[in-house]
C-alpha cells in the first residue's frame, strides 16, 4: 500500500491536472449526493422522536359522507372506549387544535394552543424541564409551555405557578396555572407541535368544561373534531387488531353512524410520509434516485479518466514487467492507487458535506429533526459507493494493463488503446445519456415550477403582509378591538390598505354548510371566509356583480358574497344578486336545529385561486365580519 501511494503522490506532481480532475469530478458528485441524503434522512426521521414511536397510532375516520367530519379526527369517546374494551390498547389521548388569545401583563399574543386530555404528555414521553409528566395537565385551568414560550412571556424557566390569561370562547378572560415546562421538540409537521414559529406550544387541560367545550363537547358521541392518538401494547401491530377496529362504530358507536363511519389506525411513523396524498414520499424517493444517479455520474466519469489515464502508463508497466512485476501485482497496485484516490474524493466530499450540510434545509425550509449530520447507514453507503468507484475505475486498467507484453508495451507506448477506446465510448455514451436525461428533467421541474410561480391567482400577492400575532376574538368587543388595529395600520405611511379577515384570501374559508331556504336534504359544503369591507380592495378582487361588504356601514352588511364558481353550482349563474342562502356554522346541516336565517347574495366576485393549483377553482362564500 506504501508503493501504491507512493505511486499515486508521484502521478500527481506528473500529471497535476488529470488527477485534480479525476478527485474534484468524484468529491464534487459524492458532496452533491450526501447533501440530499442528508435532507431525505432528516425527512425520514420525522416523528421517531418520540418513545415508542412504532407503538403510536392516530385514529383516522373514512366517512360515508365527508361532510360529516374529518379523516383525521373521529369522534370523542372512541380512544377512551378502545382503551376500556380492548386490552392491546393501553393509552390515549384527545387533541383540539385552536387559536387563543393569551396575555401575561402587557403582552399579548394570538398563539397556536393544543387542548389535550392529561396523557398526552406521557403517551408522547415528553422531556419536562419543570413539573411532573404525569400530573401537569390534570388540574382544571392548567397550562403546559415550551421552554421557547416560557422566555417569550415570562424571560426564564423557573414558571411554575405563573399565571397566564384565555380568552375563553365561553366565559371570558380565565386566568390559566402553570404546572409544567417541556423541553421544545424538534420540528414536526404531523402533529403540528414545535415548528419554528414556536406553534403550538402551549397545551391546556379541558377541565372545567365550558370554558372552551362543554361536557359533550370533549366527551359526547356528537364531539367529530378531535383528533386521537392511541398507544399499543408492546408486541402488538395494528393488523392484530384490525378486526376490533373495523367492527367498533357499529359495536359502540350510537345507530346514526353505523354504515356512515369507519375507522382505522394511521402509523405515527408514516403519518408524515403519508400527508399530501403520499406526494412527500416519492419525492423523497426522487431525490433518493437522484443521489445514486449523480454518484453513478460521477462514478462513470471517474472511471473513464482512469482509462485514459491508463494509456499513459503502458512504458511503465512494460519495465516493470521486464524487471519481474507479476500480472497479479500490477493489477493490484493499479487498483490499490485507484481505491486511493476514490477514498481522497470521499474524505474530502464528506467534509464538503459537513460544512454545507444546512444547505438543503435553507432551500426547503424545512427545520432539522437529526442531532447530528451523519448516520451510519449514510456513511457505510457513501464508503461502499467509494470502494466501488475506486475498483471500478482500477479493474479494467489493470486487467489490461496486466496482460500487456513488455516488449511492445515499452517500444509502442500505446498498447491496448482500442480495447481502452472501446470501453471510454461506451462511459462516455452512458454518462452523456444519463446526463440529457437529468436536463430534460430539470427543465420540465423547472417549467413547471415557472408557471406555478407566474401563475395568475386572481388576487394581489405581491406586497401584501399576513400579521397573525393580533389575537383574534370574533364577537362584538374583539371584532371592534381588531378594527382599531387595522385603523392604525392604515395610518402607517405606505401602507395603502388593511384587512380583518379570519383566512387570507390564499387560505379560502372553514368548510360549512351552505343551503338555499327550506332545502336542507340538498345542503353543500364549501368553504366560507369571514372577511371585513376592505378585503375587496386590500387582495385586489374583482366584483363582477352586486357590491361587497362596507367598512363605512356596517349595519348594511347583513349578506353574503359569492364567487362565480358557487353562483354556477347553485344554479344562479348571472342572477344570484338578491337569492338568499343559508350558512350553518358546521360542515353538515344540522338535521336537530332550527336552520339560521338566511342571508342574502348582496355581491358576486371573480373566481380565484384559494387552493392548490393542481385544483380546480372551487365555490366559495364570503360573510361579513361585521354581520351581527
Amino acid at each position: 500500500m506504501r508503493h501504491a501511494l507512493r505511486s499515486v503522490l508521484r502521478s500527481i506532481r506528473r500529471h497535476p491536472g488529470h488527477q485534480a480532475v479525476a478527485i474534484v469530478s468524484l468529491t464534487v458528485g459524492i458532496a452533491c449526493s450526501a447533501l440530499i441524503l442528508i435532507y431525505v434522512q432528516n425527512e425520514l426521521a420525522v416523528d421517531t422522536v418520540f418513545p415508542d414511536a412504532d407503538r403510536i397510532y392516530r385514529v383516522d375516520s373514512d366517512w360515508r359522507d365527508p361532510s360529516m367530519g374529518l379523516s383525521m379526527t373521529t369522534l370523542a369517546p372512541v380512544g377512551q372506549n378502545l382503551v376500556a374494551n380492548y386490552p392491546e390498547f393501553v393509552d390515549h389521548v384527545r387533541i383540539y387544535q385552536m387559536f387563543n388569545a393569551v396575555t401575561v401583563g402587557t403582552n399579548s399574543f394570538r398563539e397556536d394552543v393544543i387542548m389535550a386530555d392529561s396523557s398526552l404528555l406521557t403517551l408522547f414521553g415528553m422531556r419536562m424541564l419543570q413539573g411532573d409528566a404525569r400530573t401537569a395537565l390534570s388540574r382544571p385551568r392548567s397550562v403546559v409551555i415550551t421552554d421557547r414560550v416560557a422566555l417569550k412571556y415570562f424571560g426564564r424557566l423557573d414558571v411554575l405557578g405563573e399565571t397566564m390569561e384565555f380568552e375563553t370562547w365561553d366565559r371570558g378572560p380565565q386566568d390559566y396555572t402553570v404546572t409544567g415546562v417541556r423541553e421544545s421538540l424538534p420540528f414536526n409537521s404531523v402533529t403540528w407541535w414545535d415548528t419554528d414559529a414556536s406553534e403550538y406550544g402551549l397545551i391546556v387541560s379541558p377541565l372545567p368544561y365550558g370554558d372552551f367545550f362543554g361536557e359533550g363537547g370533549w366527551n359526547g358521541w356528537d364531539s367529530r373534531y378531535l383528533i386521537h392518538f392511541v398507544r399499543l401494547a408492546p408486541g402488538v401491530t395494528a393488523e392484530m387488531v384490525r378486526d376490533k377496529v373495523d367492527g367498533f362504530i357499529d359495536r359502540f358507536a350510537p345507530v346514526e353512524y353505523h354504515g356512515n363511519l369507519r375507522i382505522h389506525l394511521a402509523g405515527l411513523e408514516t403519518l408524515y410520509l403519508a400527508d399530501q396524498n403520499g406526494r412527500r414520499a416519492r419525492l423523497l424517493r426522487l431525490l433518493a434516485v437522484l443521489a445514486g444517479v449523480i454518484l453513478l455520474i460521477a462514478a462513470i466519469n471517474y472511471a473513464n479518466l482512469s482509462s485514459a489515464h491508463a494509456l499513459r502508463r503502458m512504458r511503465e508497466i512494460g519495465i516493470r514487467k521486464s524487471l519481474g512485476a507479476t500480472r497479479s501485482g500490477i493489477a493490484r497496485q493499479v487498483i490499490a492507487e485507484s481505491l486511493i484516490v476514490s477514498g481522497a474524493a470521499l474524505l474530502l466530499g464528506l467534509l464538503v458535506a459537513t460544512v454545507l450540510h444546512d444547505l438543503p434545509f435553507q432551500l426547503s425550509g424545512q427545520a432539522r429533526v437529526l442531532d447530528s449530520t451523519w448516520n451510519w447507514t449514510t456513511l457505510v453507503g457513501l464508503g461502499i459507493v467509494a470502494v466501488v468507484a475506486g475498483i471500478g475505475g482500477g479493474l479494467y486498467p489493470a486487467l489490461v494493463m496486466a496482460s500487456f507484453h513488455a516488449g511492445p508495451a515499452i517500444q509502442e507506448g500505446t498498447a491496448g488503446s482500442r480495447q481502452s477506446g472501446r470501453l471510454r465510448r461506451a462511459l462516455v455514451v452512458t454518462q452523456f445519456g444519463i446526463a440529457v436525461i437529468l436536463v430534460v428533467s430539470a427543465g420540465t421541474i423547472w417549467r413547471q415550477m415557472s408557471f406555478v410561480a407566474s401563475r395568475e391567482l386572481g388576487f394581489e400577492k405581491e406586497n401584501v403582509l399576513v400579521i397573525d400575532s393580533v389575537p383574534r376574538q370574533f364577537d362584538r368587543e374583539g371584532v371592534d378591538r381588531m378594527h382599531r388595529v387595522t385603523d392604525g395600520l392604515r395610518s402607517v405611511p405606505g401602507v395603502v390598505s388593511a384587512s380583518l379577515s379570519w383566512r387570507t384570501a390564499a387560505e379560502g374559508g372553514d368548510t360549512r354548510a351552505v343551503q338555499k331556504p327550506g332545502s336542507r336534504d340538498e345542503a353543500m359544503s364549501l368553504p366560507v371566509g369571514i372577511v371585513d369591507g376592505a378585503f375587496l380592495e386590500t387582495f385586489g378582487l374583482d366584483l363582477v356583480d352586486g357590491r361587497f361588504f362596507s367598512s363605512d356601514q356596517p349595519e348594511s352588511n347583513v349578506g353574503i358574497v359569492l364567487n362565480e364558481r358557487a353562483a354556477e353550482a347553485l344554479g344562479w349563474e348571472g342572477d344570484a344578486i338578491g337569492r338568499e342562502l343559508v350558512v350553518w356554522n358546521a360542515a353538515r346541516a344540522s338535521e336537530i336545529d332550527d336552520p339560521p336565517e338566511p342571508l342574502p347574495v348582496i355581491g358576486v366576485v371573480a373566481d380565484y385561486h384559494f387552493a392548490s393549483l393542481r385544483q380546480r377553482i372551487g365555490p366559495l362564500a364570503l360573510i361579513s365580519v361585521d354581520a351581527d
